[in-house]
């Protein structure tokens, strides 16, 4: 990990401690929501900064602006529109972030025992959220939903995956890894927040 790296680190993971607990203090306050988006803004600023000697390191940048462009949609527009209709545009920025951070990381694509086993996982964090969610759901919502959600535990699952695939250092592997099973875990926390309190 270079100074740049260390330095972004010591910034962002406190960051991410602070919007944890406001959120919890201030649900749906729509500075929260201006904090978040200004932070992810700058962290895709930079990531434009930085060098981007390698194509992986390109595909991530685009998957970052994605990121933000999601997060205009179901954060941002949140505060002042009816984010319904900004769901679907909202969902297609993400799916496009995850569809380039799997090229970025399926390197050396293989399946193996190890590759079998990392899927259990995922699968057990995400059935029981799918299960629970279905039921509020209805037509084309509930299917782009699982669609959404495949893509999700796809990309999560890239991730780990790079640990036993050889391409990436073993350091760059594990921080990847983490990064996808973090991903996971927000992004169905996400979902999990969102469900309706009642079928009505």
């Amino acid at each position: 990990m270079n100074k740049v790296q260390k330095l972004l680190l010591s910034i962002f993971l406190p960051l991410t401690v602070v919007f944890i607990a406001l959120d919890n203090f201030f649900p749906g306050a729509a500075f929260v929501n201006y904090i978040k988006f200004v932070t992810i803004i700058t962290l895709f600023l930079i990531s434009l900064r930085i060098s981007r000697k390698h194509p992986e390191q390109r595909l991530l940048t685009a998957a970052m602006f994605f990121v933000m462009a999601g997060d205009f949609f179901l954060v941002f527009c949140k505060t002042y529109f009816d984010s319904v209709k900004f769901l679907p545009l909202g969902v297609l920025s993400f799916s496009a972030a995850y569809l380039l951070v799997i090229l970025a990381f399926q390197k050396n694509f293989r399946i193996s025992s190890f590759d079998a086993v990392a899927a259990l996982p995922i699968l057990v964090l995400t059935i029981p959220v799918v299960i629970n969610l279905f039921p509020f759901l209805s037509g084309f919502i509930k299917y782009g939903l699982l669609l959404f959600i495949i893509l999700l535990c796809y990309c999560s699952w890239t991730c780990i995956c790079t640990v036993n695939r050889g391409y990436f250092t073993p350091k760059s592997s594990r921080r990847i890894a983490l990064a996808g099973v973090l991903m996971l875990i927000c992004d169905l926390c996400i979902h999990i927040l969102a469900r309706p309190s009642s079928r009505g």
